[in-house]
C-alpha cells in the first residue's frame, strides 16, 4: 500500500468532509420538510446537495493554480502548411 502525502491526505480529507457535509444537509432538508415527503421535496433536498458538492469542486479547480491563482492554458492547433 502507497503512503498518503500530506498533500493528498488533506484533499482526502477535504472531499470526506464536503460529502459529509452535503449529507448532512440533505437529511436536514428531509427533516424540515413536512412528512410525508413528496418527489418535488426529495428533489429540492437533493439540490441542495448537489449545489453543495458543486460549490466544493469549483473552489478546489479555483485554488489549483500557483499561489492559489487560477491559470487557464489556451491551446492552439499549428497551422499546418499545404
Amino acid at each position: 500500500m502507497a503512503r498518503m502525502t500530506p498533500q493528498s491526505k488533506r484533499k482526502a480529507g477535504l472531499a470526506a468532509a464536503v460529502v459529509v457535509l452535503a449529507v448532512f444537509a440533505f437529511v436536514l432538508m428531509r427533516w424540515a420538510l413536512s412528512k410525508p415527503h413528496t418527489h418535488l421535496q426529495y428533489m429540492v433536498a437533493g439540490t441542495l446537495a448537489i449545489s453543495i458538492l458543486l460549490a466544493a469542486a469549483f473552489a478546489q479547480v479555483l485554488r489549483r493554480g500557483p499561489q492559489g491563482r487560477t491559470t487557464f492554458r489556451i491551446v492552439r492547433r499549428s497551422e499546418r502548411s499545404s
